[in-house]
């Protein structure tokens, strides 16, 4: 055994080829996702409080968690691989800067009251979030989306 191949088991393989390329994209994706978080979670807390109280914001908080928590387990458990596995993952991330950039130009554009807006972007955001398992993600947790690109490394 030459001293190179010592050297070569020890090193880490290079994303290289047809899944290199999705490397700056993936990146894009939850650098993205990550501002969305932010903006959304901003306007949705504002505008909560300019509307109500504070403990008709806790009420409002505690029954909002509890269908969107309902509602992304029956997403994650019906819809999130077979919609992965038909579009694909990078069109299936995509989803989550798209509806929001477009609900962004319906709310903001005065054809919705702006809490009403704010309040669905965030339904919307977290449950594109819990379709995609990347809610977790952000926060140090799942990864979903990433199996398909791992298992594509993992074959190579």
């Amino acid at each position: 055994m030459s001293r190179s191949d010592e050297y070569q088991e020890f090193t880490t393989p290079r994303l290289a080829g047809p899944i290199g390329q999705y490397v700056i994209p993936l990146i894009l994706l939850f650098v993205f996702a990550q501002a969305i978080l932010q903006v959304v979670e901003f306007q949705f807390l504002g505008q909560l409080e300019l509307k109500l109280s504070s403990e008709q914001i806790a009420g409002f908080l505690g029954l909002f968690s509890g269908i969107l928590g309902i509602a992304v387990l029956a997403v994650q458990w019906f819809i999130s691989s077979r919609a992965i596995e038909k579009l694909g993952v990078f069109v299936a991330a995509s989803l989550l800067p798209g509806s929001i950039g477009l609900g962004g130009i319906i709310f903001m554009g005065g054809i919705v009251d702006l809490y009403w807006g704010a309040i669905a972007m965030k339904f919307i955001d977290d449950l594109l979030k819990g379709f995609l398992g990347i809610a977790g993600f952000l926060s140090g947790g799942g990864q979903i989306v990433l199996a398909k690109c791992l298992i594509a490394v993992s074959s190579l």
